[in-house]
């Protein structure tokens, strides 16, 4: 991908389709003092990846990343108290491959890295959350790509800083280990699957 395309959010999206990434477009909703969403997202998203809907999109939408097919997501809350630098140096140190980055509005960081069957989850003491799907479809979650403008909570835009590297090939239970390893580490309780009451 030449630097050219790499600057068109569009360009890189329908490219990450093509690879067989979910990427969706999500049209803003009006704002009320209660209404905590800022994208009307497609009914049903949480269970199945959305149709890429990218002919759609024009400036004010989102577009939205379904995690679990190919890229996970480590989101770097720098209003949360979280250090990019020290977080992506806890990445290296453990290997874990990071695939592709982007620059959030708050001036944080979401570090891609290889899916490998873990769940979100949030870690409320180290400003670092996790954007996953389990290996038996739960949890999964999306992030906003570059393209999308924020009106609430961070105002601003997101901005790649490297596009996804889809060819690293790792092992995924390597890949997972080495994942649960570092957020485990970040306060979080990874899980593959949905947890069961009895």
């Amino acid at each position: 991908m030449t630097s050219a395309t790499r600057s068109d959010p569009l360009h890189v999206a329908f490219w990450l389709v093509e690879l067989g990434i979910p990427v969706f477009a999500a049209p803003p909703l009006e704002q009320t003092p209660t209404r905590n969403s800022e994208f009307e997202l497609p009914l049903g998203w949480q269970e199945s990846p959305p149709t890429a809907n990218l002919s759609e999109w024009q400036p004010g939408w989102a577009l939205c990343l379904f995690t679990g097919f190919g890229i996970d997501g480590v989101d770097v809350d720098v209003r949360g108290g979280a250090n990019i630098e020290l977080e992506r140096r806890a990445l290296d140190d453990l290997h874990v491959a990071i695939i592709g980055e982007v620059r959030t509005p708050s001036g944080g960081r979401h570090f891609y890295v290889p899916s490998a069957g873990l769940r979100s989850s949030n870690s409320r003491t180290h400003g670092v959350d996790f954007r996953g799907r389990g290996v038996d479809g739960s949890g999964g979650r999306y992030v906003y790509l570059p393209g999308t403008v924020r009106t609430r909570r961070s105002p601003g835009c997101y901005q790649w800083l490297e596009t996804p590297n889809i060819d690293t090939v790792v092992s995924i239970e390597l890949e997972r280990a080495r994942q649960w390893t570092y957020l485990e580490s970040r306060g979080h309780r990874p899980t593959t699957t949905a947890l069961r009451s009895r």
